[in-house]
């Protein structure tokens, strides 16, 4: 198997895992009929969200994607997927190009700070960003 194989393995098996222990976290209330609580929260979900990333020499506009999230309170920290725009000045290409980024994001209520990687085929390397997003 390839290295791509495993870590597809091995977040699908951390989802599972995931919602195997959210299942187990909620308690019944004795006082209240079938009240459960909720701490932490684990999800895995597609949000609206508009995010501008930069690594010092491109600028990535992003429009929100898929994401594995761990809820607590108003804090939310996910890796998400990030398809978007990337503008850079790269000749003979274009100056607009659509790709797609992976990566950790910390969110506070609709306020996120992301740090995905890129991929630039040109280069055949991860490009590291940081940026902001809003979340609808």
């Amino acid at each position: 198997m390839k290295k791509n194989e495993y870590l597809l393995i091995f977040v699908i098996g951390v989802f599972f895992l995931l919602n195997t222990l959210k299942a187990q976290n909620n308690t019944v209330n004795d006082n209240k009929k079938n009240e459960t609580t909720k701490d932490i929260q684990f999800e895995w979900k597609i949000e609206g969200q508009i995010g501008v990333f930069t690594n010092g020499n491109a600028f990535f506009l992003n429009f929100g994607g898929p994401s594995i999230r761990i809820k607590k309170n108003k804090f939310t920290f996910s890796w998400v997927t990030a398809p978007s725009l990337r503008f850079l000045e790269d000749s003979p290409r274009t100056f607009i190009i659509p790709t797609v980024g992976t990566g950790p994001e910390i969110a506070y209520k609709k306020l996120a700070i992301g740090f995905p990687f890129f991929y630039n085929n040109a280069k055949n390397e991860w490009m590291p960003t940081a940026g902001l997003a809003y979340k609808f």
